[in-house]
């Protein structure tokens, strides 16, 4: 019996291959992900800003940080603060930013001086809540560096006190110093979203690609279907059918899988790759069973084939293949793409996605059993 599966395996896997249709799904991957990499490397940056840093190396190394930290921000630099505002002024640029040329001494002086400084001036054509966004990724920096050299004043100037060598304050401020988050993300449905550090061509890659392998296993149902009318299964008892149409989407659908999972991993945009080969299995699994349900139920070729456009924009609306979209329809929790996309944010939803492939297997089998029937066209 095992060996006769086997067999049935190979030679359905034979027969994909042969497939036209199965066999430029398989080549579109690696041309989908040549496509992405190129569009991601192309000036697609969000918001770009002309800063003037002047001769501070202080200020230097701010900016500095700023491009190493951010995919979305690009930076022209400018040898003037006139050369950064007419940038700005014109359309070129969303906004200048203009660092103080004394910007260090600004810093280490504002404690003694009981005055705030101004240690950069933002010019912009407009006000709008994005350039407020990246003005706090400014602040964050800047924060740190300001409560230092005040953490260093402040000490110095408490009146009474025994002197304290610098490099004891700074060992105690580096002992103090936190790596964590301040801030975390939390769902309503989730303990937490864990931060996978995604890069920007990740999540449209994984999208399309999990959107894909959905096709895959449709197109497979749909030429399941087509062979069991054309006679191709006649001798096989109606009690094997829905095990024999099982086998016939899970075919085409691992072979995706597993040429999606190479993809992940050599354009490393995978992290634990045991964990997302798990992800994987099961959303592999759940995309057969998926797929395997309608066939009893439509029983028709032109029915199934009518309701793939539907099922496929359902995919796109509901799932997050493209942003981390939240939304509250339920239905999104049936869907195989939905929850292996979020399985790579929160592992919550590895337990969500066994569980689903147990509760989406009983359902295929009770209506394998209820409507078992020929297909009919």
């Amino acid at each position: 019996m095992i060996r006769n599966a086997l067999v049935f395996l190979a030679l359905q896997n034979k027969r994909i291959i042969k497939n036209p249709v199965f066999l430029t799904a398989m080549l579109l991957t690696p041309l989908l992900v040549l496509l992405l990499s190129v569009t991601s490397s192309l000036d697609l940056d969000i918001v770009k800003i002309s800063v003037y840093t002047g001769p501070d190396s202080e200020a230097v190394s701010t900016v500095q940080k700023l491009i190493r930290s951010s995919d979305v921000m690009s930076f022209v630099i400018t040898e003037t603060p006139e050369e950064a505002k007419m940038l700005a002024a014109s359309g070129q640029t969303n906004a200048a930013w203009v660092f103080a040329d004394d910007y260090s001494k600004l810093i280490q002086g504002a404690f003694e001086k009981d005055k705030l400084p101004t240690l950069v001036t933002s010019y912009q054509p407009e006000d709008n809540p994005l350039m407020m966004l990246v003005m706090f990724r400014l602040y964050v920096l800047i924060y740190p560096q300001f409560m230092h050299e005040n953490l260093l004043s402040f000490i110095s100037a408490v009146p009474g006190s025994e002197p304290v060598e610098k490099a004891q304050i700074e060992e105690i401020w580096q002992s103090n110093m936190s790596d964590e988050s301040l801030f975390e993300m939390r769902y309503m449905d989730l303990e937490s979203v864990e931060d996978d550090g995604d890069s920007t061509i990740s999540a449209p890659l994984r999208g399309t690609l999990a959107l894909m392998l959905s096709l895959i296993a449709f197109a497979a149902a749909l030429f399941h279907m087509h062979d069991v009318n054309s006679g191709v299964y006649e001798l096989v008892p109606l009690r094997y059918r829905n095990i024999l149409s099982m086998g016939c989407i899970e075919v085409p659908v691992f072979d995706g899988a597993i040429l999606m999972l190479l993809v992940l991993i050599v354009t490393g945009n995978t992290g634990n790759i045991g964990r997302e080969a798990l992800n994987l299995l099961l959303f592999s699994i759940n995309t057969v069973l998926f797929a395997n349900i309608p066939i009893s139920l439509l029983k028709s070729e032109e029915r199934y084939g009518a309701l793939i456009p539907v099922l496929m924009l359902m995919m796109m609306v509901l799932c997050p293949v493209f942003l981390l979209i939240r939304n509250s329809n339920p239905v999104r929790f049936v869907l195989p793409p939905y929850i292996y996309l979020m399985s790579g944010h929160a592992w919550q939803y590895t337990l969500v996605g066994l569980l689903t492939a147990m509760a989406l297997g009983a359902l295929d089998l009770l209506i394998s059993k209820v409507f078992s029937s020929e297909i009919g066209r």
